[in-house]
């Protein structure tokens, strides 16, 4: 994650729980504060809680951000790591990252 903006940033949490996928703990949680330009990588865990139910099309993750006083929620596309989706290659996008993970833990075909 950057901060595009010319101001610092606060970062008060990263992701959710949602149809199929629970969110365990974070190594390096939020809030962290992060000035103009500045990254941060942030490491999300999914337990897959229901094969059927995790969501087939794109799934973007929040990140509630709180910049001077006022709050709100951006969503992010996540990016796997160590994964071998399909088409990346190719530079074209691969399968929903929740996907990915949901057909290396289930039966069922993604």
């Amino acid at each position: 994650m950057q901060n595009p903006n010319d101001i610092p940033v606060t970062i008060t949490g990263v992701g959710r729980s949602g149809p199929g996928l629970r969110l365990l703990p974070a190594r390096n949680t939020a809030p962290q504060t992060l000035l103009p330009e500045q990254s941060q990588r942030f490491d999300l865990r999914y337990e897959v809680t229901n094969c059927r139910a995790v969501p087939k099309a794109e799934w973007p993750v929040p990140v509630f951000v709180k910049q001077e006083s006022a709050s709100k929620a951006v969503y992010a596309p996540l990016q796997m790591s160590g994964a071998d989706a399909a088409g990346e290659s190719q530079g074209q996008a691969g399968p929903p990252w929740q996907s990915v993970m949901a057909a290396g833990v289930c039966d069922e075909s993604f």
